[in-house]
């Protein structure tokens, strides 16, 4: 398998997995195996324990998840590896491309949003 990977998560009470984020190439998902947590899926804060999943598609939910409880947070996290990402950061107002191991980000609101019309190639 070339595009699917799995890895066990441990954070610690107080702190979060990753900043607030949304992917537009690589689905992810989540399953919590101990502690209690907080997760944001879109607009809304959902507390989550253990056998909770969560499976993150790419239209363009934000997600995220922190450690509110008084033990580690044990979780497995998994989904796509693919050689090019595109991910949403809303809170920090970026957009991030990740290609082959490298990362650029770019300011999300001075970006120029373009039509299909505009940058397709006139036939």
């Amino acid at each position: 398998m070339q595009r699917a990977h799995l890895s066990i998560a441990r954070l610690p009470p107080g702190k979060e997995s990753f900043r607030p984020h949304a992917h537009a190439m690589q689905e992810e998902f989540l399953f919590v195996l101990e502690g209690r947590g907080v997760a944001l899926i879109g607009d809304a804060d959902v507390e989550v324990g253990p056998g909770d999943y969560m499976g993150f598609p790419t239209d363009g939910t934000v997600h995220h998840l922190r450690n509110a409880g008084e033990t580690d947070l044990v979780y497995l996290m998994g989904g796509e590896r693919t050689a090019t990402e595109v991910s949403r950061f809303p809170s920090i107002g970026k957009v991030g491309v990740f290609d082959r191991g490298r990362a650029s980000f770019f300011d999300e609101a001075s970006a120029t949003v373009l039509s299909t019309e505009q940058w397709r190639p006139k036939r």
